[in-house]
Parts: structure tokens; sequence; C-alpha cells
């Protein structure tokens, strides 16, 4: 589900962007892996870099829905992206802005993605010049 920020990405002073992706990780970790999201958040805020975290894991408890098979994954996108304020007084400040989307439930090899297509819909609006 989306959240956070409504403002588009459009950052031409520094369109580079770091793509962090894992798949099936968060089985292997502590509290399945929902402390990762504070520790890149973090760093996303810390980095001049835009960031795109992909997850293909399984669904957690709180997911609303079923996979269509087992051992499906959920696919998600985070994205942190920095925008330059500048103020009456030409004081530069820097809001980091946030946004997620579940795009769609896939396959554990990607052999298959069933997309939710108003989640991608959204996804695709976001980085439309």
């Amino acid at each position: 589900s989306s959240s956070s920020s409504s403002s588009s990405y459009s950052n031409n002073n520094n369109p580079e962007c770091v793509v962090i992706y894992n798949t099936y990780m968060t089985e292997y970790l502590e509290n399945q892996g929902r402390d990762m999201v504070t520790y890149i958040e973090e760093w996303a805020k810390e980095t001049k870099h835009s960031v795109l975290w992909c997850q293909s894991e399984p669904a957690r408890h709180d997911h609303k829905g079923q996979p269509p098979e087992e051992h499906w994954c959920l696919w998600t996108v985070d994205f942190w992206w920095t925008d330059d304020d500048t103020d009456k007084n030409k004081a530069k400040t820097a809001t980091t802005n946030h946004k997620s989307w579940t795009l769609a439930w896939v396959h554990p090899h990607l052999k298959q993605i069933n997309w939710f297509p108003d989640e991608l819909g959204d996804f695709q609006l976001q980085f439309k010049k």
C-alpha cells in the first residue's frame, strides 16, 4: 500500500540512484527483517543519492490477501529521494521523501507475476517526467 509523500521524484541535481534488491532473505533474519526499513531509511537520509529498495519476500502476517500459490512472494518497492528546497533567505535545506508500493505477487524465481494494477499505476506515475 502507498504511503508518505505525495510529491513525485524530480531531482535534476543528482539523478543517480542506489538500488538495493533482496529476495527471500527476511525469513532468516530476526523479527523477519522488520528493522531493515529503519536502517535503510536512516542511511537514505544521509546519502546524497536517491535509494530504491526492491524486495521479493514472503508476505508478512499483517498483509491482506493470500498468494495465488504457496511460497509466492510480495514484490515491494520503497523509494527515498531528496528535494532541495531554497527558502526566502536563500538557505538550502533538504527534505527526504519516502514512498512505498506493493506491486505484485511473484513466483519465487520470477517466472510469473500477478500485478496489482492500482499500485503499479501509482508507481509508474512517480517516475514520469
